[in-house]
C-alpha cells in the first residue's frame, strides 16, 4: 500500500498543476500567473531569433506583459545573463501557455529532486509544496526550484566530499548571479577548505560564459554587465529592484 503522506503530497502536486493549468487557459486569468514566466519565454524567443543582443531592450516587458494578460507599460524586466535565454531557447517553440505548463512540470520535478538531495523526510516534502515562497514559484512561473536543486546537489557532492563536482555543479548557478555570489563568497571566505571547489565552479563558469560568447557573440553579456551594474539607460539591476517584479532576481 502506498505511503500516504508521499500519496498525499502526489494529489497536492496535481491539484497545484491542475489549478494553474486552468488559471492559465481558462477565462479570467488571474493578473500574475505565470507573469515571470512571460519574460523568460520571450527571452527565448529572442534567442531563437538570433536577436539575444535585444535582451535587455525595454520592448521585452511589452512583449511579456501582453502574454500574461497583464495592462499598462508592465515591469518585467530582464536581468538574467544571456545564457538563460539560449537555454529556454527550445520552450520558445511552444505556446506561452503550453511552455508554462512545461515549465511548472519542470519546477515541480526540480523541487523533489532537491529534497531527495537534502534526504529530507517525506513528511517534509507535502509541506514543501505548502509554504509560500513554494506557491509564488509555482505561481509566477519563476526560477526558484532550479537554483535550489543546484544547491542540494552541491551540498550532496561536499557532503561526500567531491569538491571538484560539487564546483563544476556549482558554476552552473551562473543564471542566476546574486545565488552564485552567496556560494563564493562563502567559499572564499573558507578558500582553506574549499579553494578545490571554488577552482572547480571558476573553470566551469568561465567555460559556459566561453561557450555562450562562441555562439552568440560577447555584445550581450556586455549589456547584461551594463544592466547587472546599473550602467544601462533603464539603470534597473539585482539591488534596485523595488518596482520590478521578482524575475529581476
Amino acid at each position: 500500500m502506498a505511503n500516504p503522506v508521499v500519496l498525499a503530497a502526489v494529489l497536492l502536486m496535481a491539484g497545484v498543476i491542475a489549478a494553474l493549468g486552468v488559471s492559465i487557459v481558462g477565462e479570467g486569468v488571474e493578473a500574475t500567473t505565470g507573469a515571470d514566466f512571460a519574460v523568460f519565454h520571450t527571452a527565448g524567443e529572442l534567442a531563437a531569433d538570433g536577436r539575444t543582443d535585444a535582451l535587455y531592450d525595454d520592448q521585452v516587458a511589452e512583449v511579456a506583459n501582453a502574454k500574461y494578460g497583464g495592462e499598462g507599460e508592465g515591469n518585467l524586466v530582464y536581468l538574467n545573463p544571456p545564457i538563460v535565454a539560449q537555454v529556454l531557447e527550445p520552450l520558445s517553440a511552444l505556446s506561452y501557455r503550453g511552455a508554462f505548463l512545461v515549465w511548472t512540470g519542470i519546477t515541480l520535478l526540480a523541487t523533489a529532486g532537491a529534497l531527495a538531495l537534502l534526504r529530507a523526510p517525506r513528511s517534509f516534502w507535502f509541506l514543501a509544496v505548502l509554504v509560500p515562497p513554494a506557491v509564488l514559484n509555482l505561481q509566477l512561473g519563476q526560477n526558484g526550484a532550479v537554483g535550489l536543486v543546484i544547491l542540494a546537489g552541491v551540498a550532496a557532492l561536499l557532503r561526500s566530499d567531491r569538491q571538484v563536482a560539487a564546483g563544476l555543479v556549482a558554476s552552473l548557478l551562473i543564471f542566476k548571479p546574486t545565488l552564485a555570489l552567496g556560494v563564493g563568497v562563502w567559499w572564499v571566505i573558507a578558500h582553506r577548505r574549499y579553494r578545490t571547489a571554488l577552482l572547480g565552479a571558476v573553470v566551469g563558469g568561465a567555460a559556459i560564459v566561453a561557450v555562450s560568447v562562441a555562439t552568440i557573440g560577447a555584445d550581450p553579456w556586455r549589456r547584461f554587465a551594463e544592466v547587472a551594474t546599473g550602467e544601462s539607460a533603464g539603470g534597473s539591476t539585482w539591488f534596485t529592484t523595488a518596482s520590478v517584479t521578482p524575475v529581476s532576481y
